[in-house]
């Protein structure tokens, strides 16, 4: 399985150039990682569950998929985070902390055969806190115990993505 790098989380709440400025700070000051790796865990965990543990051979590394004598003719299956941002939903000028705020995460994934250089599934995961009956979240409450609410709202989004993409790979026909 690959991995690519996704952006910095943002805060979407008004001059794109200043939110991708909060965001970066925060993914600074936070310690946020990229949560593509907890995408392809939620994943790996949802296929294993239904498969079997003999059924997957998991790669410690990225590979790259253009050089199949790196993994003979396996299956490569690859997620790319899009989205990863929160976005304010009902700021407060005066006192940000209060400022309402929902999460935005969007992972894409497929499936390559190697062999045959050739995409077999592909798929993308929104996971959108609004839409899902979760938050609005407090910005302070958020960024409070050095962003421990922050990284919960994205593990969580990150491995309901992975379970969901799973599922939509193995009920696809």
């Amino acid at each position: 399985m690959t991995r690519r790098n996704a952006y910095p989380i943002m805060f979407l709440d008004g001059c794109f150039s200043e939110a991708r400025i909060r965001g970066e700070k925060a993914t600074k000051d936070f310690f946020l990682q990229d949560p593509t790796a907890l995408v392809r865990e939620g994943f790996l965990a949802e296929l294993t569950s239904k498969l079997g543990p003999g059924n997957l051979r998991v790669v410690p590394k990225p590979v790259k998929r253009e050089d199949p004598s790196t993994i003979g003719t396996s299956l490569v299956i690859d997620f790319r985070t899009f989205i990863f941002s929160f976005g304010c939903s009902g700021c407060d000028s005066h006192e940000p902390n209060n400022s309402q705020m929902h999460f935005g995460f969007g992972v894409a994934s497929d499936v390559t055969d190697v062999a045959e250089r050739r995409t077999l599934w592909a798929e993308t995961c929104f996971y959108r806190t609004h839409e899902r009956s979760e938050g609005p979240y407090r910005l302070g409450d958020l960024t409070a115990n050095n962003g421990a609410k922050m990284k919960q709202v994205i593990a969580h989004a990150a491995e309901e993505c992975g379970k969901e993409l799973a599922t939509k790979l193995l009920t696809e026909r």
